[in-house]
């Protein structure tokens, strides 16, 4: 018993080192340089991405020399199950193909779930890459889910080619609407 206790353990402290310096995970969100995740899909449209330091921890066996670590915050858009299988393919509003995600350490923000964490993949809407992830079997179109990537990855990077959506307003964002020089509308 004790060394499952043990192994425990080291599986949580291992992946906290993937995570940024300073990250504090609750039941329901990641917490990064004081401002909350779940916070930040309210006001901006995912994907998004926080990039902060390393931990002193960062694994030195990482592929990045980079000591930065970028959390990208992406939504579900669709879940499929596999044919002649319980997996579940989930597609985000994510890319995965420019950043380097460290999938192992993904989790679900936003609410708490007590359902099993099966292995699934989590795919891009646009793009060929993706990854096996654990995430909860309850998982439904809408939920946030974080996951860790190594490196400083710009939001362009991750951003697919259709509009985001945002969830705050509840429609696709206009991609004029930050452009200084898009005429005014009224």
């Amino acid at each position: 018993m004790h060394s499952l206790w043990a192994h425990h353990a080291l599986a949580l402290r291992f992946a906290a080192q993937l995570w940024p310096a300073g990250a504090v995970h609750t039941d329901t969100d990641v917490i990064l340089n004081g401002a909350f995740l779940t916070h930040a899909a309210l006001v901006e449209p995912t994907p998004l991405v926080r990039i902060g330091e390393a931990s002193a921890a960062w694994p030195a066996q990482t592929r990045s020399p980079q000591r930065f670590i970028t959390v990208l915050l992406t939504r579900v858009v669709r879940i499929d199950t596999v044919p002649h299988s319980s997996r579940l393919d989930v597609w985000v509003d994510a890319r995965f193909d420019k950043c380097r995600p460290n999938f192992a350490a993904a989790r679900l923000v936003g609410r708490v779930s007590a359902h099993r964490h099966p292995r699934m993949l989590l795919h891009p809407v646009s793009g060929d890459s993706r990854g096996l992830v654990r995430l909860p079997h309850d998982l439904t179109t809408g939920d946030l889910i974080a996951v860790p990537c190594e490196g400083a990855t710009p939001l362009f990077d991750v951003r697919t080619g259709t509009p985001p959506v945002d969830h705050a307003r509840g429609d696709a964002a206009d991609p004029g609407e930050d452009d200084p020089s898009a005429p005014c509308r009224k």
